[in-house]
C-alpha cells in the first residue's frame, strides 16, 4: 500500500524529518519539491546528505514533483512510503492546484515573519495563507498541525479562528 504524507515545513529535511517522522512511518523516499532547492546544486548537495542512507531523496520542482507522485503512485504494484517536503502553504497550494493527490496536509513548520499571526509554536500565518487552507479544505483536504508523530494532530482551523477573532 503506497503512502504519502505532504508537510508544509520551510526547513524542508531536518532532524525531525529525519529522526522522527522517517522511523514512524517507514519511510523510504522523501519528495523536496522545491523551486529554488531543484536549481540550486549547493542546496540539492545539503538536502540530499541530511536524509539516511536509507532513503531516497528526490529534488524536484513542484510541478515535476506533482508529475512523479501522480506516476509513481500509478504503477501497478508501487508501494511507497514516501513523504513530499514544501516549503510553504503557497507552495502547498500550488501543488494541490496541478492535481497532487492528497487529502491530508501535516503542517510541520511555518516561520513567524512580520505580518503574520502565530498560531501555535511552529505555526505561524498570514490572512492570504488563511485564505488558501480555507480553500484548501474546502476541496475536502484535512489540515492538521503535527510537528513529530508522538503529539497528536491538531486541526489548524480552531487554532486560527481563536488567534484572528482576537486580531
Amino acid at each position: 500500500m503506497s503512502t504519502l504524507l505532504v508537510r508544509v515545513d520551510d526547513r524542508l529535511i531536518h532532524g525531525q524529518i529525519v529522526e522522527t517522522w522517517v522511523p514512524y512511518l517507514n519511510i523510504n523516499q522523501i519528495i523536496v519539491a522545491d523551486d529554488e532547492v531543484c536549481n540550486n546544486p549547493f542546496k540539492r548537495k545539503i538536502m540530499a546528505m541530511s536524509a539516511p542512507p536509507q532513503v531516497q531523496v528526490i529534488i524536484k520542482t513542484i510541478d515535476d514533483a506533482v508529475r512523479y507522485v501522480k506516476d509513481d503512485f500509478a504503477q501497478p504494484g508501487a508501494s511507497p512510503r514516501s513523504m513530499m517536503l514544501l516549503a510553504s502553504i503557497e507552495a502547498a497550494d500550488r501543488a494541490i492546484k496541478l492535481g497532487l493527490p492528497c487529502n491530508r496536509l501535516n503542517l510541520g513548520n511555518v516561520h513567524y515573519q512580520n505580518g503574520k499571526t502565530q498560531i501555535s509554536a511552529s505555526i505561524s500565518l498570514n490572512r492570504q495563507e488563511v485564505s488558501l487552507l480555507e480553500e484548501m479544505n474546502r476541496q475536502g483536504i484535512s489540515i492538521f498541525v503535527q510537528p513529530v508523530p508522538r503529539i497528536p494532530p491538531q486541526d489548524i482551523f480552531p487554532l486560527i479562528n481563536k488567534k484572528f477573532a482576537q486580531s
